[in-house]
């Protein structure tokens, strides 16, 4: 009996762009750094504030908190370091908040999001969020050291090709990602690969970047819009199957 992964191919494009902005002056560009500093340090204080009330139990609060900071930052960021673990964070927080919800597979999407956008954020002490952070520890990111490769996990997509032909996933809605305010301008096309599972119901779920050439923040656009794609799943012999999909989503500045 022979058994393969099946993957299903789309590209989606998405297109947004502005006026070439002139370079600024050095006194210009020192004022942005110091208005730049000055947000980050904003940022961080929210960052503490939400994790507040992550851990007091204010989860409807500090989730609504996590993912407004997460898209203002997305639309903020031009690049950094600080900044791109700054941002992870807040996805992370937003993950746990889920947990505390009891929306399982929605925290376990953004947690795999902060960890393909900054992988680092794995050092993260889980164990003060509780029941909420195990969930997150006992869901490493396909493809991590700690996922491994060797065997299918539950959520693998593992197909028999005796069963006959695999009919592809069909869209019933795939909106375009938003391009990030902070990246108009800047007169790039930028490729970003993603693989992710589409189960039985027509859900996606486990993102893994493939290969991407775009700033996080474009990434993030990107997986966060794919979270709400829906499709009618890949049926094989007549029933619904779980199957590996990859899209490749083309940004465009003007």
């Amino acid at each position: 009996m022979r058994r393969w992964v099946c993957l299903i191919i789309l590209s989606a494009f998405a297109a947004a762009g502005s006026p070439q902005t002139p370079e600024k002056n050095p006194l210009e560009q020192r004022r942005a750094e110091v208005q730049s500093e000055r947000i980050v340090r904003q940022w961080r204080a929210r960052l503490k504030i939400i994790e507040s009330q992550v851990t007091a139990g204010e989860s409807k609060k500090a989730y609504r908190n996590a993912r407004n900071l997460a898209d203002e930052m997305m639309d903020s960021i031009r690049s950094g370091e600080d900044t791109g673990m700054a941002l992870a964070f807040a996805i992370v927080l937003r993950a746990v908040a889920a947990a505390q919800l009891g929306q399982e597979s929605e925290a376990i999407w953004h947690w795999h999001v902060a960890l393909q956008l900054f992988p680092d954020i794995d050092r993260l002490d889980l164990e003060p969020y509780g029941a909420a952070g195990a969930l997150l520890r006992a869901n490493p990111a396909r493809g991590s050291q700690q996922h491994g490769e060797s065997s299918p996990k539950k959520d693998e997509v593992v197909l028999d090709l005796e069963k006959g032909e695999i009919k592809p996933p069909k869209k019933i809605r795939t909106p375009n990602p938003r391009f990030p305010r902070a990246k108009y301008g800047e007169g790039k096309r930028v490729e970003i690969s993603v693989q992710f599972i589409i189960d039985k119901s027509g859900t996606p779920h486990g993102p893994r970047i493939i290969e991407s050439r775009g700033e996080l923040t474009m990434v993030y656009s990107a997986l966060e819009t794919m979270r709400s794609w829906k499709f009618a799943p890949a049926r094989q012999a007549g029933e619904p199957i779980s199957v590996y999909y990859m899209m490749t989503v083309n940004y465009i500045s003007g």
